[in-house]
């Protein structure tokens, strides 16, 4: 059963000081958006609590695929610390991806996975290559996921950035979500960000 997963541990405010930090992202619960910035055409995507992989497979009539954009070891950027609670000099397992549907990207996702989860049983975590992290995630029984953020991204935000030159007139915002797990009591933080493509295909 999936259990709720409440506030992470406060931070050092020197942690803002972090040098790899492109751009200001502001997250939010549901609770704390005003009515009237909800975005109405992507609420049953933004918060739905099942895992965003069956979903995105059932949808897709044709061939639904991960395609990874870059996968390294680095310091995250000093907002993604402070949710899974790391120290200032922690390093982590940064993988990036489009989910696609018969090669039309639908969804980006950036996962954050601290090396000291990478550890026992979760060392399986390094060797995803293409295969999708939520089928992973949502087949342990113990799986525990934080409330639901949300934040209107601009295109500099990784990973967008990653993929502009795929697209012609994209749009300069996209809304996005992240979530932090927990596997073993072991945190991953997991932002997927929605393109267009997805309402219009």
């Amino acid at each position: 059963m999936l259990k709720a997963l409440y506030n992470p541990s406060p931070m050092n405010p020197a942690i803002n000081r972090v040098h790899n930090v492109t751009t200001r992202q502001r997250w939010r619960s549901r609770h704390q958006l005003r009515h009237n910035m909800l975005p109405g055409r992507w609420n049953s995507w933004l918060f739905d609590e099942n895992s965003l992989t069956k979903r995105l497979q059932q949808r897709c009539r044709g061939r639904f695929s991960v395609e990874v954009l870059s996968e390294e070891v680095c310091q995250p950027q000093a907002n993604e610390i402070r949710r899974l609670g790391m120290g200032l000099r922690r390093w982590a397992r940064i993988r990036q991806v489009l989910l696609l549907c018969d090669e039309t990207p639908w969804v980006v996702a950036r996962t954050i996975i601290p090396l000291s989860t990478l550890r026992g049983p979760l060392r399986r975590l390094r060797h995803l290559k293409n295969r999708p992290l939520g089928a992973f995630l949502f087949a342990d029984p113990h799986l525990e996921r934080s409330d639901i953020e949300v934040s209107q991204l601009p295109t500099s935000a990784p990973p967008l950035s990653l993929i502009l030159h795929r697209f012609e007139g994209h749009e300069e915002i996209n809304w996005g979500r992240r979530s932090l797990f927990k596997l073993n009591d072991q945190p991953v933080l997991v932002s997927e960000i929605f393109l267009e493509t997805l309402l219009t295909n």
